[in-house]
């Protein structure tokens, strides 16, 4: 986004959110910037819109009523992290709690073997192989998705395992809508806006390690 002094909301050059409900939970992407006296902040209110532009949003009215509001969400404590307890929190929520920092679960793995496409694609995402842990989260990435080699023989894969991954994925910025009939597998740099919103996240596997003894 250029400098906000020619790209004012009064002159229609920025996407502005003029509708978002009361209490609804939004991510901030970028800001603040100043213009006429009023803070504005560029916000991903989630909506699925991947590929329209990052609407922006005042902080407060002109008359000092308040728009923006911060809120911090009910965070795990990482020494007892589970995947229930990751699961338990919405998307945006977790990326609020974690950013990119790399956690450890513990938990039984499963993968099934599907075919999928449309929506969302990503260096993340696999058309065919779908992972959770403890069918309470998603897990994603190239990294788990290979623990499923066999689709032939073995529709579903299970076994217990310890995970290590992160959220916020430098990949995410590769991420874009598509339509149906499209493979989810693949990337566009740069990404589509609220895509790579979306794709910040995805639980993005880096290491994975089977507990035999378990």
């Amino acid at each position: 986004m250029a400098d906000p002094a020619d790209q004012t909301p009064h002159h229609g050059r920025w996407t502005l959110y003029r509708h978002l409900e009361a209490g609804a939970r939004v991510l901030l992407v970028d800001g603040p910037r100043e213009v006429d006296g009023i803070e504005y902040w560029q916000i991903y209110p989630s909506t699925h819109g991947y590929t329209v532009p990052l609407g922006w949003a005042p902080a407060a009215s002109a008359d000092g009523a308040v728009n923006l509001d911060p809120f911090q969400p009910l965070c795990p404590q990482i020494e007892t992290l589970t995947a229930a307890a990751l699961g338990a929190l919405n998307g945006l929520e977790a990326l609020s709690c974690f950013g990119s920092q790399e956690l450890t679960l513990r938990g039984l793995v499963t993968c099934s073997f599907g075919i999928a496409d449309g929506i969302l694609a990503g260096p993340m995402m696999n058309s065919n192989i779908w992972c959770s842990m403890d069918d309470a989260l998603g897990l994603m990435g190239p990294v788990i998705t290979a623990l499923h080699s066999d689709t032939a023989n073995t529709p579903v894969f299970t076994g217990t395992y310890e995970v290590r991954g992160h959220f916020d994925d430098p990949g995410a910025q590769e991420c874009y809508g598509t339509p149906f009939g499209t493979s989810l597998n693949g990337s566009h740099n740069p990404g589509d806006p609220g895509a790579m919103q979306e794709c910040r996240t995805f639980f993005v596997v880096t290491a994975a390690e089977e507990l035999t003894n378990e």
